[in-house]
């Protein structure tokens, strides 16, 4: 019977090509191939000379194809005959068994003495593996057999090249998840333990975190500056049923008001000078996930109007963009400032106030808290002395423990980790001073060291007097610049907003402005 050739090419092509999962694949060729010479099984064989081995891919019958990656060594006589072998035409071996190779890809079958038509997979000049097709027939493969699979050889070793960097993007995905859940793992273990106090000063607030976390509701939270408001918010994302999505943290006054809606919605290509590529604004990435919206209060009225609507209709449109998006997120509001007297005041609005006002959560400042002192110095102690490389930690005495307590801590945690880092950076010996840092507090706690630290008395100026000499000092240096990396606020330590309430608290007027 005459073959026709054009329609074998295309056939076999078709087959080969139908499917990236290669055992399917394997499946219909061998259907295809069933309709021109014997053939009960095809296998799929890749070479790794540089380890020496070679890899079973998969198996196909007429019926249905498996993946195998079963790695065997490959032979030294094996090893000689890819060598030696035409990369260009298919190679007739009437007795697999003979071949070491063929051996051990058919070793559940020690005795079955199969025909086999060998098909060398080559790219680019190099041959990357093979395809063996067996019958159970005996010498039942002819040359015209090995000019049929010539014709076909550079579209089957593409094709199967693209099959094996499938299998291979597939494989390295599954590992990047693997190592991402671990990751997160990891993250939520070391996340859990860095709510210092929670069954002291904190109790009253980890109990209601524990309340929360569970559900979808709003959550603000309330208190100064440096009480660890984005410490809370990070536990209640990780006690949530949100903990596997994104967490995507946004300090609202740190974001230009031109800004803002491109930061927190995202733009079009071309929706104003200088969007040269689309981009995904923050609520879009905290899809399925939580948005953590620092210093809301900083939020301008036009924003608040607009994330008002997104909190509504849970729904967001980019800058630029006609059709709206919807999004699935939790959102956790934190502020320092009083959003009430805000509300009465017309700078903060009432509708959106109600909105994230659903449960809030109130940090006490540490001077209300100061049983969380000396838990909080050993944190502080143990994370500044690995940051700074330091092989043995220092001790700390417990007068100057008592010492801390008495302080008012402004700052609050934030102020305290500052001075121990400072103390640190300062330490000559293995136990920490302090007299050197707070020297005023020495003075009215402890006037016996103070003596000893000071030769002469020395006049103490008041903390309001000491924190204006420095808002000052800060405000020359900055050029009368607030906010920003080079700002006054940034020098200080402390947030904008902070330092402009201080500023008006101590009657600073800003002479640069």
């Amino acid at each position: 019977m005459k073959i026709d050739k054009e329609k074998f090419f295309r056939d076999f092509t078709l087959s080969i090509c139908s499917s990236l999962h290669i055992e399917v694949a394997m499946v219909n060729t061998l259907k295809i191939l069933s309709e021109y010479f014997p053939v009960d099984e095809m296998f799929l064989t890749v070479y790794d000379f540089e380890n020496t081995t070679f890899k079973i891919i998969a198996k196909a019958t007429r019926d249905s194809g498996v993946l195998l990656n079963q790695v065997h060594p490959l032979p030294p006589d094996g090893l000689r005959r890819i060598r030696q072998i035409d990369r260009t035409s298919a190679t007739i071996l009437n007795s697999a068994q003979k071949d070491s190779i063929l051996k051990s890809i058919l070793a559940d079958r020690p005795h079955a003495d199969l025909s086999c038509l060998l098909i060398p997979l080559t790219i680019d000049a190099h041959i990357i593996g093979s395809c063996q097709i067996y019958s159970s027939e005996k010498k039942c493969y002819t040359k015209e057999h090995v000019e049929l699979m010539s014709i076909v050889n550079q579209p089957f070793c593409i094709a199967v090249s693209n099959a094996l960097e499938h299998i291979n993007l597939f494989q390295l995905k599954n590992k990047l998840n693997e190592e991402n859940t671990k990751l997160k793992r990891e993250l939520n273990s070391t996340t859990n333990t860095k709510v210092i106090g929670a069954s002291n000063g904190l109790k009253e607030v980890y109990e209601m975190v524990q309340l929360v976390a569970p559900l979808n509701s709003p959550v603000l939270i309330l208190g100064d500056t440096g009480t660890g408001k984005e410490v809370i918010a990070n536990a209640i994302y990780q006690a949530s049923s949100r903990s596997q999505g994104p967490f995507v943290k946004v300090n609202c006054g740190a974001i230009p008001d031109t800004l803002i809606d491109s930061e927190l919605f995202g733009h079009e290509k071309g929706a104003f000078t200088g969007a040269l590529s689309k981009k995904i604004g923050r609520f879009e990435r905290a899809n399925m996930g939580t948005i953590f919206l620092d210093e809301i209060g900083e939020l301008p009225l036009e924003a608040q109007v607009r994330l008002l609507r997104v909190i509504q209709e849970k729904e967001i449109e980019r800058v630029g963009g006609s059709s709206p998006i919807p999004i699935d997120i939790r959102i956790i509001c934190a502020t320092n400032r009083n959003l009430s007297e805000m509300v009465e005041n017309g700078t903060f609005r009432e509708d959106l106030f109600f909105r994230i006002n659903v449960f809030p959560i109130m940090i006490p400042p540490l001077r209300q808290r100061t049983e969380d002192i000396p838990l909080l110095i050993d944190h502080c102690i143990c994370k500044k002395s690995a940051e700074m490389g330091l092989k043995h930690l220092p001790k700390i005495r417990e007068k100057d423990i008592a010492v801390l307590k008495k302080y008012s801590w402004p700052g609050n945690v934030r102020e305290l980790q500052n001075i121990i880092e400072r103390a640190l950076i300062l330490c000559k010996g293995d136990t920490l001073q302090f007299h050197n840092i707070l020297p005023q507090l020495y003075e009215e706690v402890l006037p016996e060291e103070a003596e000893f630290f000071h030769a002469k008395p020395q006049t103490v100026n008041t903390l309001d007097e000491t924190m204006r000499v420095s808002i000052i000092n800060a405000l020359k240096q900055t050029r009368g610049r607030i906010s920003g990396p080079s700002g006054a606020a940034a020098l200080l330590g402390i947030n904008a907003s902070t330092l402009r309430n201080r500023m008006i608290k101590l009657g600073i007027e800003n002479i640069y402005r």
